[in-house]
């Protein structure tokens, strides 16, 4: 099991880039990129508040990596 932190969120490095609309897309390419350099190919997926939004995303752009989606927004 892992436990990623978003970026820009401590303790996360600080952001300066503003990816607009699309900062879920890009917090779902960083899980994808861990699950890559950890070798995992499908996975489940457990995310809160924000965490819970790019959960979604993760489904929406990599459909065949989410094995399981389970959410919850506070």
């Amino acid at each position: 099991m892992w436990c990623l932190t978003l970026r820009g969120f401590a303790p996360s490095d600080y952001v300066t880039d503003d990816y607009g609309d699309t900062w879920y897309d890009v917090f779902a390419d960083d899980v994808i990129c861990l699950a890559d350099a950890k070798g995992i190919g499908r996975f489940g997926y457990i995310g809160a508040s924000h965490g819970a939004g790019v959960g979604w995303h993760l489904t929406l752009c990599h459909p065949k990596r989410i094995q399981a989606l389970a959410d919850r927004k506070s």
